[in-house]
Formats: C-alpha cells, structure tokens, sequence
C-alpha cells in the first residue's frame, strides 16, 4: 500500500507518550506554564486577578480528561486538550490497499454486494452522472447548457461550484484589501492567497468576544489556525478575474455569464486548494451521498446537511462538537455517521482539522457512552470532504478506551498504558472528486440491535475492483458504486427538494418504503 502524503503526530503509542511528557498545565484552565509566563510578562492589568487563585502546576502526563477544565469548542481546542483525549491518526491510502484488508480492518461485510451492484447498475442516470465527468470533468457549462443527470444534477452542479465559484457582490474586507495589495497582480485570471497568508496571525475581535485573555492569546499564537467555518471574510472575495484593458480585476461590474465566459478552461482546471465557502462543499458532499441512495428501497436512513450538536459533561470536561451533517434515522433521534467539510485542502492546517475531527468522535462516542449506548458492535465513521478530497474516518477503541471516558482508568500510571487505552483514528483517502484513478470506500455499522449486518457499499473504477464496504463512497470519472443496507424500524420520511436554475431541475425524493422485521439493519450510499 503507497505510503500516506498525510504526516500527522501522534500516530501511534510511542509518539503519543513522547508528546504528552513535559507538558506542565493548570488542570483548572488547561493553560501550560510557559503560555502563563509569558502572558504575565505582557499583560500587568491581569496580573493581580490571576495571582489571588493558587495555581498547581501539574504535568499533563499525570492528569486525565476529566480532570481538566478550559475546553474549548472543537474548532478551537487546544494541543494539550487534543492530547487528553488519548487519540492517535492514522492514514491510509486507497490506492493499493486490497479489499480484504479494508474489510477486516472495518469489520464490513460482503453480503450486499449484489444488491448494491444491481441498483447502481440499472440507474440510468448514474451512468449519465459518469459519462459527464469523463466528458467535461471539472469544467463547468455555460449557464442554460447543463445537463439532466437526474438525481445527480444537484450533486454534479455543487461538486462543479467548488473550484470554478466567483463572486461580484461581496464587498473587499481588511484582509482581502491586504492580500489584493500584497499579493494580486493585475492580469491574474483567477488567484488564491496560500494558507500562510490567509490564516497566520490574523484574529477578528468579534471572534473571541468576552473569552479569557489566555484563551485570546493562545488563539493568537497559533499561527496554523484556520477559521473552519470560513465566516471571516473567506467566501467570494479571494476570486479575481481579468477584464482586457482594466489595470485592476478584483471588483468586476460585468455580469457573472461574462466573467465566466472570459475565465479560461487552464485557470477553472487548476483550481486551488480552497474554495470559496464552505457551504458549497457541504452541498455537493451531502447531495452525492443522498443522489445515491435515493431510490434504493432497501436503505431507511436519511443523509441530513443538518448539523448535530454533541455537548458532554466528564467531570472538569464539557465537550462540546457540532458536526456539518449526519446520517441519521428517520425520527432523527440516532446517529450513525457525521459529515465534516472544510473549504480546503486537509494539508493546509492538517493540525487544527484533526484536532476538531477527534474532538467531534470523542464528544459523540461520550455522548452514546453517557446513555448508556456501548454496544460493541457499533461503529463510529465520519465522511469528510476537504475541498475536492473525501475521506472515510473509522474509529477503533475497546472497553479499556470506555472506561478512560468514564473516568474508571484513572489510577493507571502513563508508562503502563498500552496501545489497547488509546482511540486510534483510521482515515482513508483521499478521493478526487474529480479524479478518474481514485476510489475509496466507506463503512457505516447499523449498530443498535445487529453485531453482524453492517451497511455495505462498494466501488469500483473500470477493470478495478478494490474494496467492497458497507458504505463505499465512490468518485472518479469511471467509478460503480454499490451500496446495501439492511435498516431499522422507522416511520415517515422527510422529502428533500432542490432547485438549481442553471440545469433546470429540480429534485424530489419520494419517501422509499418500510420494511419492518424482527431484526433490523440499515444501509447506505456514497
């Protein structure tokens, strides 16, 4: 299997301990000794506030999650918190990883397969779906020329927004006024700034609001911080065209069909690595997975662009998550995978993404452990689109990892805890939404009543068949997706309806059929 471009720490045990030790904090605030230190030296006003409490210095090594205060929301947590949670990444690449070893590592089952190839392989519109990639991929039509793909005209048209999107109605902000000045010229048909420029050393007052000075000072240092909800200043006004003649091309009076006939096919093609709102990715990432199970009478859950909120309570700890989506039951009251999405590349920021992905997982496994949810047979799986790349994220942990959350494990010194204490985060990827070679396949457990029917899905890209999953999430020019799903009790179903002007379709799911039976199992499609 190739080797991830993906390097993040920690990935495994060893690199976990290595991390952890060395670090003093204050357990009621999470703040280390040196940001401490350093804050006293510059803020003399706080000084007398701060010293009338006591602070015990504690090594992070000898302190468990629930016995810190200080969390953050998962967007802002801190690398001391993130390394409370005990989680280490690991990252493997789609591209030669066989199928046996992906289903035993997501515990998938191959039953559906069949069911999964002859839905996807009588749609006529998934097949228009892959002949318009192969035929245009990432170019979008002119407004009018889009195509019918049926289920998938919604999908295709927000996954084509993502690189190609301009705007003329946004007004220029203080950062954007910088980064035109500094770094666009004037004949740039479509710039972008680098993750450097954008995010370092830049935080909004309103961002912080009425927090603590130490938790403003320590989102200010951290110069890898990106706003992931790309609410400052981020959407439309990074785009620039170039109108023939005029010395300056970021504010463009021409209408959006002009600008985007004077766009070339090289500047749409070499998108950057973000795009201009994140919404867009959410769209096209939620509408693909909805597009393909749509009409598959065997699957009775629904994919919501709704986010879900996870708040936790454990001891000192408030955990507190909010997902960019979900899969969930028709009554909506259980989860069974959360969508996160990111305006940009995984690689810009990759440390402040996969703190907030693992904070999310740790709220949500805390969240179902609360209520006493710990079937083992069920799997936590977060699909993530980071601009133009999906991944699948699988958590694995045993009743040893339970046990740290509830507080049972606390006596067990560092340098006797094994591999077996930690939460290890598989993630596969990265899937070109564009890409004709890629494919990655996806798993979601139906996990409440079954131990042994999960959700499977399948993809494959033509001559190749890789990898079979309970949710196989497939994207590429020529790719089959198959997917099963055996499901739970459930009753109604919520009608989604989407209108895009510009394919002159709009989308309306009809409710699918409820089988009810003594056992229960679900399914799903990517």
């Amino acid at each position: 299997m190739s080797e991830s471009k993906y390097k993040f720490k920690p990935s495994n045990l060893k690199e976990w301990k290595s991390m952890i030790e060395g670090i003093i904090i204050d357990p009621e605030t999470g703040e280390t000794k040196e940001a401490y230190t350093e804050r006293m030296k510059k803020s003399k006003a706080e000084r007398k506030d701060v010293e009338t409490r006591k602070i015990e210095w504690t090594p992070l090594s000898s302190l468990t999650l629930r016995q810190v205060g200080g969390w953050d929301s998962a967007s802002q947590v801190s690398h001391e918190h993130f390394l409370l949670t005990r989680a280490v990444w690991e990252f493997h690449m789609v591209k030669g990883l066989k199928k046996t070893d992906f289903m035993e590592k997501t515990k998938l089952l191959e039953s559906a397969d069949d069911i999964a190839q002859r839905h996807l392989s009588h749609r006529q519109d998934w097949k228009k779906y892959r002949q318009d990639i192969k035929e245009n991929k990432r170019c979008r039509p002119a407004p009018g020329k889009g195509q019918n793909l049926g289920a998938f005209t919604t999908a295709r048209y927000w996954q084509l927004a993502i690189p190609a999107q301009l705007s003329e109605t946004r007004a220029p902000s203080p950062i954007s006024s910088r980064l035109r000045s500094s770094s666009f010229g004037a004949h740039t048909t479509a710039r972008f700034p680098s993750a450097d420029t954008s995010s370092a050393g830049h935080t909004p007052p309103s961002a912080h609001g009425s927090e603590p000075s130490y938790k403003r000072q320590r989102a200010e240092n951290d110069t890898s911080s990106i706003n992931e909800d790309m609410d400052m200043d981020l959407p439309g006004q990074y785009y620039a065209t170039s109108v023939e003649g005029s010395e300056s091309s970021w504010r463009s009076s021409l209408p959006l069909n002009r600008i985007v006939s004077k766009c070339t096919q090289l500047s749409i093609s070499r998108y950057p690595g973000r795009s201009p709102d994140e919404e867009l990715v959410n769209m096209a990432l939620c509408d693909f997975l909805i597009a393909l199970t749509l009409d598959c009478k065997e699957v009775l859950l629904d994919w919501e662009s709704t986010r879900h909120s996870f708040e936790v309570h454990l001891g000192k700890a408030r955990l507190m998550a909010k997902s960019d989506g979900r899969l969930c039951s028709r009554d909506r009251n259980a989860v069974y995978a959360i969508i996160e999405v990111k305006p940009f590349d995984l690689n810009e920021g990759i440390g402040k993404t996969l703190r907030q992905m693992t904070l999310e997982m740790v709220a949500w496994i805390s969240h179902r452990v609360s209520k006493g949810d710990t079937d083992p047979a069920f799997r936590y799986y977060m699909i993530s689109e980071h601009h133009a790349d999906i991944f699948l994220t699988m958590a694995e942990f045993d009743d040893r990892y339970i046990a740290y959350l509830q507080g049972d494990r606390e006596d067990i010194s560092i340098e006797n805890l094994t591999a077996k204490d930690l939460l290890k985060l598989h993630c596969y990827g990265p899937m070109d939404i564009f890409s004709n070679s890629q494919v990655t396949t996806l798993g979601l457990y139906q996990p409440r009543h079954l131990t042994t029917s999960p959700i499977l899905w399948k993809a494959k890209i033509t001559r190749q068949q890789n990898i079979v999953l309970d949710v196989v999430f497939c994207v590429g020019f020529i790719i089959i997706a198959k997917a099963i799903v055996r499901a739970i009790e459930i009753t109604g179903r919520a009608s989604r309806t989407k209108s895009v002007s510009q394919y002159g379709v709009s989308l309306n799911p009809q409710s699918l059929p409820i089988k009810k039976s003594g056992t229960q199992t679900a399914a799903i499609w990517m």
